[in-house]
């Protein structure tokens, strides 16, 4: 089973491996090369990787791409459980993000690949950003989606959003392309 995330959402593609009690690995690519692997075993999540991230942290970053490809690999599953969170939860969850991601910054920055930033031309003057924000910032270019840079410093999207949300509150980016 293969498909394009604009065409077929991945609640849909979810919902065939788990009423299908299916076992086997569903790989997901964004646009930017950014790859996710879910494993099921019977219908049932069971593991989840994103770069550095496992378990029930890469299956929230994941099942917040809305855009991209998948494919499904039927196998047997013979891993690790990292995935401690049932399906339904970390979907709702992951939902729930996306409003408030909306609601916070006048749109979802969650598992696209199509949002840009770019840095302010007049950052203020005073500030205080911890480690972290700093190699944020530093990653921040408009050849760059939020997406790629989650990826490259393997936070999650809760971790993205919070430092996302300060330097664009305080000046020092906006969003220039979804």
């Amino acid at each position: 089973m293969t498909g394009n995330l604009e065409l077929f959402s991945l609640n849909d593609v979810l919902n065939v491996i788990t009423q299908g009690n299916m076992s086997g690995i569903l790989n997901i690519t964004t646009d930017d090369g950014i790859t996710g692997t879910c494993s099921f075993d019977n219908g049932k999540l069971v593991d989840a990787k994103m770069g550095r991230l496992t378990g029930d942290e890469a299956a929230n970053q994941v099942f917040s791409w809305t855009i991209g490809v998948f494919a499904f690999i039927p196998s047997v599953f013979e891993g690790k459980i990292t995935v401690t969170e049932s399906l339904e939860k970390l979907m709702f969850d992951s939902c729930m993000r996306a409003d408030e991601d909306i609601a916070e910054l006048g749109r979802s920055i969650s598992g696209t690949s199509h949002i840009h930033l770019s840095k302010d031309s007049n950052p203020p003057v005073e500030f205080d950003l911890d480690p972290n924000e700093w190699i944020f910032l530093s990653h921040v270019g408009e050849a760059t989606s939020v997406a790629q840079i989650i990826h490259e410093m393997g936070m999650s999207t809760d971790e993205a959003r919070q430092i996302l949300s300060k330097l664009i509150r305080q000046g020092f980016v906006h969003v220039v392309a979804e």
